[in-house]
């Protein structure tokens, strides 16, 4: 049977001040989706959901893919009197530029995927970075974490990768088809955390030996390496970041291994974002990642 490290479950969680009180409730929640229709719709699923657990009125304003410049789309999401807007994709670096102010992780990163419309200014945080700290910290908190391997050095790849520095991970090696983006990475938490961190040009000499555990946030298959036997044992933890799973998280679940799913991530990411839109949590900022300095290579 698979073990899994318990994640903290939404039912566990208070619910916000504003959720309990009745004049509170009133007043619905309106939130704006704009980015790839796939992702944006199971968001927007998950946070409807969330929000009637919670007790709290919320509306959401699906953006089409209509061509929108990032400007347009955040005129378009003012003109509507949104409370926020939440970005999937491309347009979570897209839109920095435009807005007025960045909570510490956000500018770390690099990207936004919440815009806050507050007192006639917009303030971009980033909760998906926030989620994979706070789960992967718990996840690892009883595991080895000498040594990891990272695939995808990508957006999702770059919060993994400074989630797991904050974690106390030592060492992580990086593997992207994209050995540019790799290599910034890499440079990156070299500089900005100190942790100790190479590229891997393949999997090819992947060894079952080198690492603790891997971590999945690369948007392609899974590389046919991990599945060769004796790469995968059951001593590895795993870690996928995508929400709709994929194969190396069934197989962690065959192996027996201890894994966190992108499901438990995305769980978490909702929480924060319903939290940043209730008036008991109205501060955009957040603790910043363990780096030093925000990530510099943001066209990669």
């Amino acid at each position: 049977m698979a073990r899994s490290v318990p994640v903290p479950q939404p039912q566990a969680v208070p619910l916000p001040l504003s959720a309990l009180s009745g004049a509170h409730r009133q007043v619905p929640l309106r939130l704006g989706l704009a980015g790839d229709p796939g992702p944006t719709s199971r968001a927007g699923l998950l946070l409807t959901t969330k929000a009637q657990a919670w007790r709290l009125p919320l509306i959401l304003h699906p953006f089409p893919e209509t061509g929108l410049t990032p400007a347009a789309l955040l005129a378009e999401a003012r003109t509507a009197q949104l409370s926020a807007l939440h970005l999937i994709g491309p347009l979570t670096e897209a839109m920095l530029p435009l807005l007025d102010d960045l909570s510490p992780m956000a500018r770390q990163q690099g990207a936004v995927d919440l815009i806050l419309f507050r007192n006639g200014q917009a303030t971009g945080v980033n909760t998906g970075a926030w989620a994979r700290k706070r789960a992967m910290t718990r996840f690892l908190a009883p595991l080895p974490r000498a040594q990891a391997l990272l695939l995808g050095a990508g957006l999702r790849g770059r919060a993994a990768a400074c989630a797991l520095a904050s974690a106390g991970v030592k060492s992580i090696a990086i593997f992207d088809p994209r050995r540019d983006r790799a290599l910034a990475l890499s440079l990156f938490l070299t500089q900005g955390s100190g942790m100790r961190s190479t590229t891997l040009p393949s999997l090819d000499s992947f060894c079952d030996r080198r690492f603790d555990g891997i971590i999945r946030a690369i948007p392609h298959a899974m590389p046919n390496a991990l599945i060769r036997p004796g790469n995968l044992s059951p001593r590895h933890w795993i870690i996928d970041t995508d929400p709709e799973g994929s194969g190396l998280t069934e197989l962690a679940g065959t192996l027996g291994c201890n894994h966190l799913s992108g499901r438990d991530i995305a769980q978490l990411q909702a929480r924060r974002l319903l939290d940043h839109l209730t008036s008991a949590t109205q501060q955009p900022t957040s603790e910043g990642l363990r780096t030093a300095r925000p990530f510099p290579y943001r066209r990669l």
